[in-house]
């Protein structure tokens, strides 16, 4: 069985935080799958952010060159998998978005004629653009493919315009449909693309639980230079608007006005990152918030570890994985009551629900998280179900299905 990722995420010999969940779960299946991933990215900076953050118009482009290999042809091994880094020219996503991948799909054709065969499946992660090309390819030679949804695909999608038309084609065409959460589905459902309950299955990344574990707090402490003294508050992601950064440092001024000792780490980079630069130094809080830029895995691990709470305040999630991997490593959640964040955390036992947007409500549970004795070993067992091996189990379900529709 020949299976082919599309993804426009996907670590690179620049960065390996691109994508990192779909590089541990494609590099697992790889021992069980011939499998090619075929990472699309664009050749052109991101014009249209430039100019909407004309400020900080330098450091997008700096985080756009640094994303993705220069290498567009090379094949590169990862495990028994091997990966293709495709560059693509691509018109501005605010009106093309829908069709994008079919600029992807004929800078790929010559690699796809030598690794699609009767025995292929293709599997892309997100309606656009990764789908668009997969159901091209599916069509041109007369393969089945799947569509993974990913929440932010399927929660910008607005019922009625041009993108759900295009998203609501693609899915109806798709031989399978997975989510990272059962909530993406019924979003689709609000959104009247209603899914063939045949074709759709629940199925998670995989997490490295035996990575991602629970450490001394004291020793990760001095080897970040973290203050032993103060109550820490993590937060990992994009600086984008859906993560709600902005948020989370008013409910931050909120507890340091109430006269809690505190400190705040923001680990990531994005379109938001100038903005609230100038949003710390406006409040005077330059002393007690510290921007650390993406972080490798390893530093993840310990800054998780130091942090007396993790926090996620976004406006909307599918399933986030850097609430799993704080789960993991015996740190409380903090975040919005979005997505799937509501299967993973119980209040008392692993952390504390709010609503979005809801600054004060974020202040109240952060301090509350601050006044509860932790056990870490009860966080941890808390996503215990999310075993590679069970995880893997539904992956050769999925492909085993499609493989016999595909033949039949």
């Amino acid at each position: 069985m020949n299976i082919i990722w599309l993804t426009p995420q996907f670590p690179s010999s620049l960065t390996n935080i691109k994508g990192i969940y779909i590089y541990r779960t494609v590099k697992e299946l790889s021992k069980y799958f011939d499998i090619y991933v075929i990472c699309l990215y664009p050749a052109t900076p991101p014009f249209v952010e430039m100019i909407k953050y004309w400020k900080d118009w330098k450091r997008i482009y700096s985080d756009w060159k640094i994303n993705y290999t220069n290498n567009s042809s090379e094949f590169m091994d990862f495990g028994n998998g091997k990966i293709i880094y495709l560059r693509y020219f691509r018109l501005p996503r605010g009106k093309f978005h829908h069709i994008e991948g079919w600029f992807s799909y004929f800078q790929a054709r010559k690699q796809l004629s030598k690794i699609v065969n009767s025995q292929s499946i293709i599997h892309a992660n997100w309606i656009f653009p990764a789908g668009t090309m997969a159901s091209i390819i599916s069509k041109k030679y007369k393969v089945p493919f799947i569509v993974s949804l990913m929440g932010s695909d399927v929660n910008r999608l607005m019922k009625g315009t041009k993108f759900w038309r295009a998203a609501k084609k693609i899915l109806y065409r798709a031989d399978k449909i997975t989510a990272v959460t059962e909530d993406l589905f019924e979003k689709c459902s609000d959104k009247k693309m209603h899914l063939d309950n045949s074709k759709i299955m629940q199925i998670d990344n995989i997490y490295e639980s035996d990575r991602f574990i629970v450490k001394d707090r004291k020793y990760c402490r001095k080897l970040l230079n973290i203050d032993l003294n103060k109550k820490v508050i993590f937060f990992a992601g994009g600086l984008i608007p859906v993560k709600n950064v902005d948020i989370l440092i008013e409910a931050f001024d909120i507890l340091l006005n109430e006269g809690n000792d505190a400190l705040l780490y923001l680990a990531g980079s994005g379109t938001e990152e100038g903005n609230i630069r100038r949003m710390i130094k406006m409040k005077g809080i330059t002393n007690k918030v510290f921007l650390l830029g993406p972080l490798q895995s390893k530093d993840l691990i310990n800054y998780f570890n130091s942090a007396d709470l993790f926090c996620l305040p976004s406006k909307s999630e599918g399933m986030p994985n850097v609430v799993i991997e704080s789960l993991f490593c015996g740190t409380p959640v903090v975040a919005s009551n979005v997505g799937g964040i509501p299967t993973l955390i119980k209040d008392a036992e692993n952390g504390f629900l709010v609503p979005r947007n809801k600054k004060k409500l974020l202040a109240k549970a952060i301090e509350k998280s601050f006044n509860t004795v932790w056990n870490r070993e009860i966080i941890r067992k808390s996503v215990s179900h999310l075993s590679k091996d069970k995880i893997i189990a539904k992956y050769k379900v999925l492909y085993k299905e499609v493989s016999a529709k595909g033949s039949g």
